[in-house]
């Protein structure tokens, strides 16, 4: 790790730096998402939804848990990631440094694919769950 002294300020080189803001962004990423996903978003808050219960069958319960299951993994790889940065980032250039960073990448592919899945599993829920809207709405207008 290597400092420079501009105008009697000690600064870190601009690698060092920006590995502490970022790892600052990731872990406030991590616990941002994490406390939004455990008290709910903003725009679940008002929704007339939010309680009903057509939401509350066995399937929804079952797919709600799933869905809080890997996203509790995204928000955990999220955080790890920002910890490898910031020890990257103090380690300097050496091996350990590009270890961590090759840690770090593949775990962002691997949010990318647990993503993937959680739109796949989210498709497939609300595909299964039209007919039941549908009939529901239609017995509504009887």
């Amino acid at each position: 790790m290597s400092f420079l002294l501009a105008d009697g300020l000690l600064i870190a080189d601009g690698t060092f730096a920006g590995g502490l803001l970022l790892s600052a962004t990731l872990l406030g990423f991590a616990a941002w998402l994490h406390f939004n996903e455990k008290n709910g978003w903003d725009f679940e808050q008002n929704s007339p939804h939010r309680d009903s219960t057509e939401r509350n069958s066995e399937e929804d319960a079952k797919y709600r848990a799933r869905r809080r299951r890997s996203r509790n993994k995204v928000h955990f790889l999220f955080a790890v990631s920002g910890v490898l940065v910031l020890l990257a980032a103090i380690a300097g250039p050496s091996v350990f440094f590009v270890a961590a960073w090759s840690c770090v990448a593949f775990m962002l592919m691997a949010i990318m694919g647990i993503a993937m899945l959680d739109g796949v599993r989210t498709h497939i829920h609300h595909r299964d769950k039209l007919p039941e809207i549908r009939r529901k709405i239609l017995d509504a207008d009887d």
